[in-house]
């Protein structure tokens, strides 16, 4: 059973995704020992299923606060980096610059979406 806070923030956020028409499916808010966090998905241009983990302190402010600060962090040529070895399988792009391409729009899509969120598009 989950309690309030995890209650509060997911509703705050389902309701905003929703109100503001994003594309990101919420997982969850769990509690885990003095922090909350918010698992996220979206589907990147190229089919990936980015699945992330925001963690924060309960807050919808200190979501947005952690959110921006993950967008800022997101480093596309690591994240393409990772999928190098394994392309062309699983489902992955043969190409290294469709990985990059896609990595940057990610990247993208992840600062676009925090400001949106901050109300700052």
């Amino acid at each position: 059973m989950k309690n309030k806070i995890c209650e509060r923030l997911e509703s705050t956020i389902q309701s905003k995704l929703e109100e503001l028409r994003i594309d990101w499916n919420l997982i969850g808010v769990e509690k885990q020992d003095e922090s909350y966090w918010v698992e996220l998905e979206f589907y990147s241009n190229a089919g990936e299923d980015f699945v992330f983990t925001i963690w924060c302190d309960g807050t919808f402010k200190d979501f947005l606060h952690e959110l921006w600060a993950y967008s800022q962090s997101f480093d596309p040529d690591e994240h393409a980096a990772m999928w190098v070895g394994i392309r062309g399988q699983y489902g992955i792009p043969d190409s290294i610059r469709t990985l990059i391409d896609d990595a940057d729009a990610i990247g993208k899509e992840l600062e676009k979406t925090a400001l949106k969120l901050h109300g700052r598009e």
